[in-house]
């Protein structure tokens, strides 16, 4: 006989932690199926920032300012009930420029800031270089966002998913998901190495490998892996203090004096594997935004693949047109850390008939 359940969620990264969570905080029973561990995936392998809220009235802005802020409660709160430290620091970050071209472009985003009501403030090259020891002598400008943060993500989705066990949600891990079972416009549940599960709702939150499991009922979703490569250079503490961006890449210091830096953007298809170039490409753009970084010796270095959709405005996030007890939840590419307690929380509404914290229409598997 199948096991049954209200929800059954595919994939135990963050997203599907969080949703797990939420669910249970409701009193909704959930089951969550994962082919390995929980966050052994994407939310393992990310830099583990969360950054500041985004200016702009597009779509994509708003979740981000609202993730942001629930990102920000739900780690506190998480933090309260957790017996591991969730390594939640409000670091900071400075963003250099260090062309005109950079620094053009900077300016107008300082606009949208002001537009927005959001704090960043702009430095002179020679107020950046006296204030943060550490970065490049070569910048023309600098900008300080006191928002940005981070938190230790191989600790974040395990947190989750205890607090979501403690509420009675069901987590079955190493268990692989073969597909999809569809009838009469619904889906029934899933198909696994260990039999089926059905399920009143399915939520759809493996990823990348959420393409290969949409196929199974006939649904081509417009989703590929980007690569991104990353190290951890062993430092003194304060040899940063603050996170330092430029060039789409980051340091990220930690209080106890390591430094995390990334990540390259590659389409190498599923393959994870370290590469000399990936890491050089790493190394380069982290030695000239912080030269201080040269002396340090590498204690780690990895790869993880991100869920990125071809389509322009965020993830894929709300319910399949024509499968009303489906939703599918991915696609969030480098902002899936921010993003993963809010999307829980929004499926957590769909999933209750509520009318949601933010309009997905923009987000539609279908756009």
């Amino acid at each position: 006989m199948p096991q049954t359940t209200d929800v059954v969620i595919v994939g135990a990264g963050v997203i599907g932690c969080a949703t797990a969570l939420e669910l249970a905080k409701a009193g909704i029973r959930s089951t969550v199926v994962d082919a390995s561990g929980i966050g052994t995936e994407a939310s393992w392998a990310a830099a583990g920032v969360a950054t500041h809220a985004n200016p702009g009235r597009g779509p994509y802005s708003r979740l981000r300012r609202l993730g942001h802020k629930y990102f920000c409660e739900f780690v506190e709160e998480l933090q309260k009930e957790s017996a591991v430290d969730l390594g939640f620091e409000r670091t900071g970050s400075l963003e250099l420029s260090f062309t005109e071209e950079e620094e053009f472009d900077a300016r107008k985003w300082d606009i949208e800031y002001v537009k927005c009501k959001l704090p960043r403030e702009r430095l002179t090259r020679d107020e950046a270089i006296e204030a943060y020891t550490g970065i490049s002598p070569d910048i023309i400008a600098a900008r300080y966002q006191v928002n940005d943060c981070q938190i230790r993500n191989p600790r974040f989705s395990p947190a989750i998913a205890e607090a979501a066990k403690s509420r009675g949600a069901e987590f079955k891990l190493h268990t692989r998901v073969t597909g999809l079972i569809a009838a009469e416009n619904r889906i029934l549940g899933i198909n696994t190495s260990d039999g089926e599960i059905h399920a009143g709702m399915t939520v759809l939150a493996a990823g990348v490998w959420s393409t290969a499991l949409a196929k199974t009922i006939g649904l081509n979703l417009p989703l590929y892996p980007l690569k991104g490569q990353m190290a951890i250079l062993e430092g003194p503490p304060g040899k940063l203090k603050h996170i330092i961006k430029g060039g789409g890449m980051y340091c990220i210091p930690r209080p106890d004096g390591k430094i995390l830096i990334g990540a390259t953007m590659e389409e190498s298809g599923f393959d994870k594997r370290v590469t000399a170039e990936g890491i050089r490409s790493v190394l380069a753009t982290a030695f000239k935004l912080a030269p201080c970084l040269k002396e340090l010796p590498i204690t780690h270095r990895w790869a993880g693949l991100r869920p990125y959709t071809a389509r322009k405005g965020g993830p894929l996030l709300g319910p399949v047109p024509g499968l009303g007890n489906f939703i599918i939840a991915t696609g969030h590419y480098r902002n899936g850390i921010l993003l993963g307690p809010v999307t829980g929380l929004m499926v957590k509404e769909l999933i209750r008939g509520e009318k949601t914290s933010l309009d997905l229409s923009a987000y539609s598997p279908d756009r």
